[in-house]
């Protein structure tokens, strides 16, 4: 499928400020899901953009802004071709490969951190779903994409999604405790899930089809390759999402990081835009 895509986040402030830094991880990458075919950055005020690969394979575009400003913003847009299940010929319950693993990857990524890291709470329920996993399941062990997928329908039915109730530092145990959140709350539970089974998974920022905002999934290692599984939504990833970057957890991988000179208050605005392209 080709998508037209264009993510822009907008930053207002109520007094001019300078000596804004910035470093934005919003620049989607060609990998064996997806193929960027146009890319376009612009940055507002004008200003002269490097590119780096940051340890994880993410891009980053950094840069600075000395003169006063009262606004900052980014756009990036451009068009995507996205590959169906039946296109990728790796299949499994996961449906369409990401990339494949590098030779560090099953380790680094079974670690646990501190968004991740599971309390008694989710403990306890991951025993909840051994058990009820061997009684269904007596042939087939607790790894792979079926026992990814049954975590991932186990906790849509469990968690409520609610706005406003977490933030960017609630970890996967008091989301869980707290019987739900958004999206980067649903990924952090089933990371830390799948890392108690000793499965690899990473957290996942992009974009989506529908959504409006930035969204968060799981990517799960299955073999050699990393499959997309969004808990959110419960279902695999498709060629609707267009990803941006991938890490530990949400701050090895947040979109913005930044710092300015100036004593004012800040409204920050996001819009993302996926859609099909129209011949």
């Amino acid at each position: 499928m080709k998508l037209d895509f264009s993510y822009t986040m907008v930053i207002e402030f109520d007094n001019a400020v300078h000596r804004q830094f910035f470093a934005m991880r919003c620049i989607p990458q060609s990998n064996l899901r997806q193929r960027i075919e146009r890319l376009h950055v612009e940055v507002v005020p004008d200003t002269k953009v490097n590119y780096r690969t940051d340890g994880y394979g993410n891009r980053v575009m950094e840069g600075s802004i000395w003169e006063e400003s009262g606004l900052f913003s980014v756009m990036v847009e451009g068009q995507a071709e996205t590959l169906r299940e039946e296109l990728s010929g790796i299949q499994t319950f996961g449906g369409v490969a990401e990339e494949s693993a590098q030779e560090y990857d099953a380790a680094f990524y079974r670690q646990t951190t501190g968004l991740t890291s599971a309390g008694a709470g989710l403990s306890a329920y991951a025993e909840l779903l051994r058990e009820q996993w061997d009684a269904k399941h007596m042939t087939e062990k607790q790894c792979g994409g079926a026992f990814a997928g049954y975590i991932m329908h186990s906790l849509h039915d469990k968690l409520q999604y609610r706005q406003f109730t977490t933030d960017v530092n609630t970890t996967a145990e008091q989301a869980f405790a707290d019987g739900g959140g958004v999206c980067q709350d649903y990924a952090h539970i089933m990371i830390a899930l799948l890392r108690i089974f000793d499965i690899p998974s990473r957290y996942v920022v992009g974009i989506m089809k529908g959504e409006g905002m930035s969204h968060a999934w799981v990517e799960v290692l299955l073999g050699e390759y990393w499959y997309g599984y969004d808990p959110t939504n419960d279902c695999v990833v498709t060629e609707n999402y267009i990803k941006f970057s991938h890490g530990r957890d949400y701050r090895d991988c947040r979109i913005n990081r930044g710092i300015f000179a100036g004593c004012a208050m800040q409204r920050q605005q996001v819009e993302a835009v996926v859609s099909e392209h129209e011949q």
